[in-house]
């Protein structure tokens, strides 16, 4: 599994609005220069999370965004999520593992049920939902949640 840029900005930015002072808004123009986020990337960013309902936007001056519910109540999961999948991971696993060089010469799939390995890929995609899932954005503002509390 590769974590993409704008999973590593999505978490960022929802992270940087946690810490902010809740519901006030913040600019777009403010959470890049504090994080050095990209203008462009971002606005993208924020379009996915908005339209997945994890924040709300508010116009005009002292517009801005902010967290549309409790930091608590929204986890690392739900973040990448809403960044990387068109219909906020509701389809499956976030990790989608497929064997790649499963295909046979005329590109079919051959990685059938009786796949004996296919069995790896389901439980490590199951293992990296959970671990997400454990992660809520309140406990990474607050400094917990870190790799230490997960079982290192």
């Amino acid at each position: 599994m590769r974590i993409t840029e704008r999973s590593h900005y999505g978490l960022r930015a929802m992270i940087c609005l946690a810490q902010h002072s809740p519901g006030r808004p913040m600019s777009a123009r403010e959470i890049s220069a504090r994080e050095g986020i990209p203008p462009r990337y971002l606005e993208q960013v924020l379009n996915r999370l908005k339209n997945g309902r994890l924040i709300m936007g508010h116009r005009g001056p002292g517009g801005g965004y902010v967290l549309a519910r409790d930091a608590s109540e929204i986890s690392a999961r739900d973040i990448l999520a809403v960044v990387e999948d068109s219909d906020g991971g509701r389809s499956g696993f976030l990790a989608e593992i497929e064997c790649a060089a499963a295909r046979g010469p005329d590109g079919a799939k051959v990685c059938g049920p009786g796949c004996l390995s296919k069995r790896v890929w389901v439980t490590l995609a199951a293992k990296v939902d959970e671990v997400l899932s454990q992660f809520r954005l309140a406990d990474l503002v607050a400094g917990a949640g870190g790799a230490e509390d997960v079982g290192e």
